[in-house]
């Protein structure tokens, strides 16, 4: 009797699968031959190492071309899944995964995008790998881009980013490289919204948050936006979200300028300072020196000039020694204007001046004073003391025969007059309260009237007309038991002697 040959019936569709659940791989569907089994087997356990194989896998007819490398192909998409399917339906290949790992993602879609000749893609659905640790997220401004990075919890929220960002900057590339990852910390959104609209005062720089603590990093954009961020940053976040890092550079300005102008009531400070920091300072050395209210219009800029904060010092001196006066700063040039009591007092400031400056840079002044006022009698000069302390005192260190330079004006002017009086005397008498030993309240208020004759002396005043006494306590003008009664007490006075 003739043998009879076995044909494998024919399948259609043409279907094979392999389904990795971690721990096992279950192969089902139809293989063309015994040959080709052995060869899906084979690649199965060298893709999956170590895992259990399930075979169930069918001989039939029907196979498409090329059908052993793509199945071959497939299994080598699994290993980057913790879970996961490839399936072959005639010539149409689906890949469903959850992928181990960020690199593993990226693996995965590029593998699953290869195919052999003649087949094509029916579904491609791999899920990200869960992210670990620190939520976070970033917005960066780069030229005319803004790179959006990290995670955000839904793809509503995500895709929201990208509108308002967009809306925020017309005209600016707008990258988004989000991706999705549930349980983002209460109050995400809106930080995160809050973050990217601080961008706009950026030339270029990076907002980012890290669980709950945001930080800010960039160059501003102009003196404006400058300051306008660092009155945004320096507020309370929303939701219990604490500031980490507020690094904002200033904008460079050239040409770097400063001024101080001193009127009759209050003293105005404008220009470019290096720091908020300093300009506070300056602002209050120049209200102590002044006497004066300072109204602080300075704004912080980089491109400030080697020693300028020496030289802001030269320029509030001179504006406290002059009336009427003004100083101003252009890059490294400094230029002090204003009146002077005498020729003699203007000599003495521009000297001042040149002395205190920083060697870098170039002085220019426009010092006026008046003509010499002719000599008048001495009881004239007691006149005009009077006038002058009126709501003025000398003020000194504590406890020192140090004169503050806040009075240092006031000094100059009582010289004026009494270079108008060159044949008088005066006596400058020193006063204390009654505070501490007799002997030593005497002993400090002679220091202190003679540390006023070697000031006057050294403006013009004729020493031996000088005549520097300490009384001690012992000629109050107001009660010794309060504050302000205290404060009258400690004083200077000046009186015309008889000739």
């Amino acid at each position: 009797m003739a043998s009879e040959r076995i044909t494998a019936p024919t399948a259609s569709p043409y279907t094979w699968s392999a389904d990795y659940d971690g721990s096992s791989v279950t192969l089902a569907g139809f293989v063309p031959n015994e040959d080709i089994r052995s060869s899906v087997l084979a690649a199965t356990r060298s893709s999956l190492s170590g895992v259990n194989v399930v075979d169930q896998m069918q001989i039939a007819m029907g196979e498409p071309t090329n059908f052993n490398v793509a199945a071959r192909e497939s299994l080598a998409i699994l290993p980057h899944f913790s879970s996961g399917l490839v399936s072959l339906s005639d010539t149409a290949r689906t890949v469903i995964g959850a992928a181990k790992s960020k690199v593993d993602f990226r693996g995965s879609k590029s593998k699953s995008r290869r195919l052999p000749d003649g087949f094509t893609t029916a579904k491609i659905d791999i899920t990200p790998a869960p992210i670990t640790g620190d939520y976070v997220w970033s917005a960066e401004r780069k030229g005319n881009a803004i790179i959006l990075a990290g995670s955000a919890p839904t793809k509503e929220a995500r895709d929201s980013m990208t509108l308002r960002t967009q809306a925020l900057y017309p005209g600016v590339t707008v990258v988004n490289r989000i991706v999705m990852r549930p349980n983002a910390p209460t109050g995400f959104i809106s930080n995160a919204n809050r973050a990217i609209s601080l961008l706009d005062r950026l030339k270029t720089g990076k907002a980012s948050i890290a669980n709950q603590r945001m930080s800010i990093r960039g160059q501003a954009s102009s003196v404006n936006n400058y300051a306008a961020v660092q009155r945004e940053t320096a507020g309370k976040l929303r939701s219990g979200y604490k500031w980490d890092v507020r690094d904002i550079k200033p904008v460079v300005m050239s040409p770097y300028t400063w001024s101080l102008e001193k009127g009759s009531e209050m003293a105005v400070q404008s220009g470019f300072v290096p720091s908020r920091g300093l300009g506070e300072s300056f602002a209050g050395n120049a209200a102590k020196m002044l006497s004066k209210k300072v109204d602080n219009k300075q704004r912080v800029a980089a491109g400030a000039p080697k020693n300028f904060a020496n030289a802001v010092a030269a320029a509030i001196s001179a504006v406290n020694k002059l009336d009427v006066s003004r100083a101003s700063i252009t890059n490294t040039n400094l230029f002090v204007q204003g009146r002077a009591l005498s020729q003699a007092h203007a000599d003495r400031i521009r000297e001042e001046i040149a002395a205190s400056v920083p060697s870098n840079f170039k002085i220019r002044s426009q010092i006026s004073y008046p003509l010499p006022k002719p000599s008048v009698k001495p009881a004239k000069c007691d006149i005009d003391f009077v006038a002058l302390f009126a709501g003025e005192k000398i003020h000194f260190a504590t406890d020192r025969a140090l004169i503050k330079p806040v009075s240092y004006s006031l000094l100059d002017r009582v010289a004026t007059s009494a270079k108008t009086c060159p044949d008088a005397r005066f006596e400058i008498s020193g006063h204390t309260d009654s505070r501490g030993r007799e002997t030593y309240n005497q002993q400090l208020s002679e220091a202190r009237a003679r540390a006023v004759a070697t000031y006057l002396s050294r403006t013009g005043v004729a020493a031996e007309n000088l005549i520097p006494v300490g009384y001690g306590e012992i000629r109050p003008i107001a009660t010794n038991d309060t504050v302000e009664g205290r404060a009258q007490n400690r004083r200077i006075d000046f009186s015309v002697l008889a000739q």
